[in-house]
Protein backbone atom coordinates (compact mmCIF):
# COMPACT_ATOMS: atom_id res chain seq x y z
CA UNK A 1 0.00 0.00 0.00
CA UNK A 2 2.87 2.37 0.81
CA UNK A 3 4.43 1.66 -2.61
CA UNK A 4 1.11 2.40 -4.29
CA UNK A 5 0.70 5.73 -2.49
CA UNK A 6 4.31 6.68 -3.20
CA UNK A 7 3.93 5.89 -6.91
CA UNK A 8 0.76 7.97 -7.17
CA UNK A 9 2.44 10.87 -5.38
CA UNK A 10 5.45 10.69 -7.70
CA UNK A 11 3.15 10.68 -10.73
CA UNK A 12 1.35 13.75 -9.40
CA UNK A 13 4.66 15.51 -8.84
CA UNK A 14 5.72 14.69 -12.40
CA UNK A 15 2.45 16.07 -13.78
CA UNK A 16 2.87 19.35 -11.88
CA UNK A 17 6.38 19.75 -13.26
CA UNK A 18 5.24 18.99 -16.81
CA UNK A 19 2.40 21.51 -16.58
CA UNK A 20 4.74 24.19 -15.23
CA UNK A 21 7.24 23.59 -18.05
CA UNK A 22 4.77 23.28 -20.94
CA UNK A 23 1.77 25.49 -20.09
CA UNK A 24 2.99 28.38 -22.28
CA UNK A 25 3.39 26.27 -25.45
CA UNK A 26 0.56 27.00 -27.91
CA UNK A 27 -0.51 26.73 -31.52
CA UNK A 28 0.53 30.12 -32.89
CA UNK A 29 -0.15 29.85 -36.63
CA UNK A 30 -2.29 28.00 -39.13
CA UNK A 31 0.43 26.78 -41.48
CA UNK A 32 4.12 27.63 -41.34
CA UNK A 33 4.57 26.69 -45.00
CA UNK A 34 7.17 24.04 -44.30
CA UNK A 35 8.03 21.94 -47.35
CA UNK A 36 9.38 19.06 -45.30
CA UNK A 37 7.89 15.80 -46.54
CA UNK A 38 7.51 14.47 -43.00
CA UNK A 39 5.94 17.43 -41.22
CA UNK A 40 5.96 17.44 -37.46
CA UNK A 41 6.45 19.76 -34.52
CA UNK A 42 10.19 19.15 -34.77
CA UNK A 43 10.33 20.40 -38.37
CA UNK A 44 7.89 23.31 -37.91
CA UNK A 45 9.21 26.69 -39.04
CA UNK A 46 7.31 28.57 -36.32
CA UNK A 47 9.64 29.62 -33.50
CA UNK A 48 7.13 30.43 -30.78
CA UNK A 49 5.12 27.22 -30.36
CA UNK A 50 4.13 25.48 -33.59
CA UNK A 51 1.61 25.71 -36.40
CA UNK A 52 -1.62 23.74 -36.64
CA UNK A 53 -0.54 21.93 -39.80
CA UNK A 54 2.63 20.54 -38.19
CA UNK A 55 0.81 19.72 -34.95
CA UNK A 56 -1.61 17.51 -36.87
CA UNK A 57 -5.33 17.07 -36.77
CA UNK A 58 -7.28 16.78 -33.55
CA UNK A 59 -9.20 13.58 -32.75
CA UNK A 60 -12.31 15.11 -34.35
CA UNK A 61 -10.43 15.60 -37.62
CA UNK A 62 -10.18 19.39 -37.40
CA UNK A 63 -7.02 21.47 -37.16
CA UNK A 64 -6.29 23.13 -33.84
CA UNK A 65 -7.20 26.83 -33.70
CA UNK A 66 -4.65 29.54 -32.99
CA UNK A 67 -3.98 29.75 -29.27
CA UNK A 68 -4.78 26.08 -28.69
CA UNK A 69 -2.97 25.02 -25.45
CA UNK A 70 -0.94 22.22 -26.98
CA UNK A 71 1.59 22.27 -24.14
CA UNK A 72 -1.04 21.80 -21.44
CA UNK A 73 -2.61 18.94 -23.41
CA UNK A 74 0.79 17.28 -23.74
CA UNK A 75 1.56 17.72 -20.04
CA UNK A 76 -1.80 16.29 -19.02
CA UNK A 77 -1.53 13.36 -21.44
CA UNK A 78 1.98 12.38 -20.38
CA UNK A 79 1.27 12.97 -16.70
CA UNK A 80 -1.94 10.95 -16.73
CA UNK A 81 -0.12 7.99 -18.21
CA UNK A 82 2.54 8.41 -15.55
CA UNK A 83 -0.18 7.60 -13.03
CA UNK A 84 -1.08 4.51 -15.08
CA UNK A 85 2.60 3.54 -15.12
CA UNK A 86 2.86 3.78 -11.34
CA UNK A 87 -0.29 1.66 -10.95
CA UNK A 88 1.01 -0.96 -13.39
CA UNK A 89 4.25 -1.25 -11.45
CA UNK A 90 2.29 -1.72 -8.23
CA UNK A 91 -0.12 -4.38 -9.55
CA UNK A 92 2.31 -6.38 -11.69
CA UNK A 93 5.53 -5.88 -9.74
CA UNK A 94 7.16 -4.86 -13.02
CA UNK A 95 10.28 -2.83 -12.29
CA UNK A 96 11.81 -2.73 -15.78
CA UNK A 97 10.51 0.81 -16.40
CA UNK A 98 9.02 2.93 -13.64
CA UNK A 99 7.92 6.50 -12.99
CA UNK A 100 11.37 7.11 -11.53
CA UNK A 101 12.93 6.10 -14.85
CA UNK A 102 10.72 8.66 -16.60
CA UNK A 103 11.91 11.42 -14.27
CA UNK A 104 15.53 10.31 -14.69
CA UNK A 105 15.20 10.54 -18.48
CA UNK A 106 13.60 14.00 -18.35
CA UNK A 107 16.21 15.34 -15.92
CA UNK A 108 19.15 13.82 -17.78
CA UNK A 109 20.12 11.38 -15.06
CA UNK A 110 19.74 8.23 -17.15
CA UNK A 111 22.76 7.90 -19.42
CA UNK A 112 23.63 10.33 -22.22
CA UNK A 113 21.20 13.18 -22.78
CA UNK A 114 18.44 12.55 -25.31
CA UNK A 115 17.81 16.24 -25.87
CA UNK A 116 21.00 17.41 -27.57
CA UNK A 117 20.23 16.95 -31.27
CA UNK A 118 17.04 16.68 -33.27
CA UNK A 119 18.16 13.18 -34.25
CA UNK A 120 17.79 12.23 -30.57
CA UNK A 121 14.04 12.92 -30.52
CA UNK A 122 12.96 9.53 -31.97
CA UNK A 123 15.22 7.77 -29.45
CA UNK A 124 13.62 9.76 -26.63
CA UNK A 125 10.15 8.71 -27.79
CA UNK A 126 11.33 5.10 -28.08
CA UNK A 127 12.69 5.24 -24.52
CA UNK A 128 9.40 6.58 -23.19
CA UNK A 129 7.44 3.91 -25.00
CA UNK A 130 9.22 1.13 -23.16
CA UNK A 131 6.11 1.21 -21.00
CA UNK A 132 2.73 0.15 -22.36
CA UNK A 133 1.27 3.21 -20.58
CA UNK A 134 2.89 5.46 -23.21
CA UNK A 135 2.62 3.36 -26.36
CA UNK A 136 -0.71 4.77 -27.54
CA UNK A 137 0.24 8.40 -26.90
CA UNK A 138 0.50 10.64 -29.97
CA UNK A 139 3.98 11.63 -31.12
CA UNK A 140 3.11 15.33 -30.97
CA UNK A 141 2.89 15.27 -27.16
CA UNK A 142 6.36 13.76 -26.83
CA UNK A 143 7.71 16.14 -29.48
CA UNK A 144 6.47 19.21 -27.59
CA UNK A 145 8.12 17.97 -24.41
CA UNK A 146 11.35 17.18 -26.27
CA UNK A 147 11.40 20.59 -27.95
CA UNK A 148 10.88 22.51 -24.71
CA UNK A 149 13.59 20.55 -22.89
CA UNK A 150 15.92 20.84 -25.89
CA UNK A 151 15.55 24.63 -25.79
CA UNK A 152 16.42 24.91 -22.09
CA UNK A 153 19.96 25.87 -20.96
CA UNK A 154 20.86 22.50 -19.41
CA UNK A 155 18.49 20.43 -21.54
CA UNK A 156 16.53 18.93 -18.69
CA UNK A 157 13.01 19.29 -17.38
CA UNK A 158 14.31 21.07 -14.29
CA UNK A 159 16.21 23.53 -16.48
CA UNK A 160 13.11 24.12 -18.63
CA UNK A 161 11.12 25.04 -15.52
CA UNK A 162 13.86 27.25 -14.05
CA UNK A 163 14.41 29.06 -17.35
CA UNK A 164 10.82 30.33 -17.35
CA UNK A 165 11.75 32.77 -14.62
CA UNK A 166 9.91 33.75 -11.47
CA UNK A 167 7.29 35.93 -13.17
CA UNK A 168 6.36 33.21 -15.65
CA UNK A 169 5.94 30.69 -12.84
CA UNK A 170 3.80 33.15 -10.86
CA UNK A 171 1.72 33.78 -13.98
CA UNK A 172 1.18 30.05 -14.36
CA UNK A 173 0.05 29.72 -10.75
CA UNK A 174 -2.42 32.58 -11.22
CA UNK A 175 -3.81 30.97 -14.35
CA UNK A 176 -4.18 27.67 -12.52
CA UNK A 177 -6.09 29.45 -9.75
CA UNK A 178 -8.44 31.11 -12.24
CA UNK A 179 -9.02 27.82 -14.07
CA UNK A 180 -9.90 26.24 -10.75
CA UNK A 181 -12.23 29.11 -9.89
CA UNK A 182 -13.88 28.94 -13.29
CA UNK A 183 -14.53 25.23 -12.98
CA UNK A 184 -16.11 25.70 -9.56
CA UNK A 185 -18.19 28.66 -10.75
CA UNK A 186 -19.62 26.69 -13.65
CA UNK A 187 -20.40 23.79 -11.36
CA UNK A 188 -21.80 25.62 -8.33
CA UNK A 189 -22.42 29.23 -9.36
CA UNK A 190 -21.90 30.83 -5.91
CA UNK A 191 -18.85 31.83 -3.88
CA UNK A 192 -20.20 30.09 -0.75
CA UNK A 193 -20.40 26.84 -2.65
CA UNK A 194 -16.88 27.35 -3.92
CA UNK A 195 -15.64 27.78 -0.37
CA UNK A 196 -17.36 24.58 0.72
CA UNK A 197 -15.89 22.78 -2.27
CA UNK A 198 -12.41 23.98 -1.35
CA UNK A 199 -12.84 22.81 2.21
CA UNK A 200 -14.27 19.45 1.26
CA UNK A 201 -11.49 18.44 -1.10
CA UNK A 202 -8.66 20.04 0.91
CA UNK A 203 -7.43 21.90 -2.15
CA UNK A 204 -3.76 22.89 -2.04
CA UNK A 205 -1.33 24.54 -4.37
CA UNK A 206 2.17 23.10 -4.69
CA UNK A 207 4.90 25.01 -6.50
CA UNK A 208 8.02 23.58 -8.13
CA UNK A 209 10.00 23.77 -4.88
CA UNK A 210 7.44 21.60 -3.11
CA UNK A 211 6.06 24.18 -0.67
CA UNK A 212 2.37 23.69 0.10
CA UNK A 213 -0.29 26.10 1.27
CA UNK A 214 -3.03 24.49 3.30
CA UNK A 215 -6.56 24.72 1.97
CA UNK A 216 -7.68 27.41 4.44
CA UNK A 217 -4.98 29.78 3.17
CA UNK A 218 -5.74 28.88 -0.43
CA UNK A 219 -9.43 29.58 0.10
CA UNK A 220 -8.65 33.05 1.45
CA UNK A 221 -6.43 33.77 -1.54
CA UNK A 222 -9.14 32.61 -3.96
CA UNK A 223 -11.69 34.94 -2.40
CA UNK A 224 -9.27 37.87 -2.68
CA UNK A 225 -8.26 36.98 -6.27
Amino acid sequence: MCDKKLGTRQAGYLTRRLVTALWHYRISAGDCGSEDADRSILTCAVRDGCCAACYGRLPNGAFAPSGFPAGLIAAQSIGERGTQLSMQSFHTGQKAFSILDVMDILDGRKGPTLFGRIEDAPLFIEQMRQSTAYRSLRDCHFQILWQVIHGSPDRSLRSAIDSLGLFARISFEKQARHLFLGALTREHGMIDHRLRACSSIGFSLTNSQGYRDNHESTTRNIVRG
